[in-house]
């Protein structure tokens, strides 16, 4: 799995375009939450994988619970996206 990951990056140009893809897959429901989690969570656990930037850390890491419940509700919904998309944009 880690060769798909590298070339999926390699193939996006960067790790941060990466995330809003998988934002906008989220919102458009083109991809699970729990496929986008378990991405989130392998690049996550990948000691070859260094992020700089610390708001892609942050929105990579809260993407890696975006499949958790709150009761009946995701923990992370709409407004939350828009807000990581709004910073991943600054």
């Amino acid at each position: 799995m880690q060769m798909v990951i590298i070339w999926e990056i390699a193939k996006m140009q960067n790790l941060r375009q990466l995330i809003i893809s998988k934002i906008h897959n989220i919102l458009n429901k083109t991809e699970s939450r729990e496929n986008i989690s378990l991405w989130a969570m392998e690049l996550i656990d990948d000691d070859n994988l260094f992020v700089e930037n610390n708001v892609d850390w942050e929105i990579l890491t809260a993407l890696g619970a975006v499949d958790i419940k709150n009761g009946e509700n995701y923990l992370y919904e709409t407004i939350d996206f828009d807000e990581w998309l709004d910073k991943l944009k600054m």
